[in-house]
């Protein structure tokens, strides 16, 4: 039987079957990816993981004009650009709140006990 050639361009991936890309399956992957990236600051240093808590800390929060931010919740059309940005900002709230407020300890340091 000849090869034949995939349903899609090297330079794509494959369309995902539609059970992976409902809205559980998705909310699931971004679990996934945010347990993830927390495992991967824990094997920082303290100084980086105290540095990318401040960079989120201030991304949290969309900076749009407001007086109060966040005071109002707009309505806001899905056609709207700034929604985009207002889930932007909630995802780094939510990576912000699966950091300790502590560093993790560093393993690479002697006399911590690291997890």
């Amino acid at each position: 039987m000849p090869d034949q050639p995939p349903d899609h361009s090297p330079d794509e991936a494959p369309a995902l079957p539609a059970a992976l890309t409902s809205d559980l399956a998705l909310e699931s992957r971004l679990l996934a990816h945010r347990a993830f990236l927390a495992f991967l600051v824990s094997r920082l240093p303290p100084p980086d993981q105290a540095a990318i808590r401040d960079w989120l800390q201030d991304r949290q929060i969309l900076r749009d004009g407001q007086e109060d931010p966040g005071a109002v919740e707009a309505d806001r059309s899905p056609e709207d650009p700034a929604r985009g940005a207002l889930a932007m900002a909630d995802e780094y709230q939510r990576l912000l709140q699966r950091l300790p407020d502590a560093p993790f300890p560093d393993p690479q340091m002697p006399g911590q006990n690291g997890a």
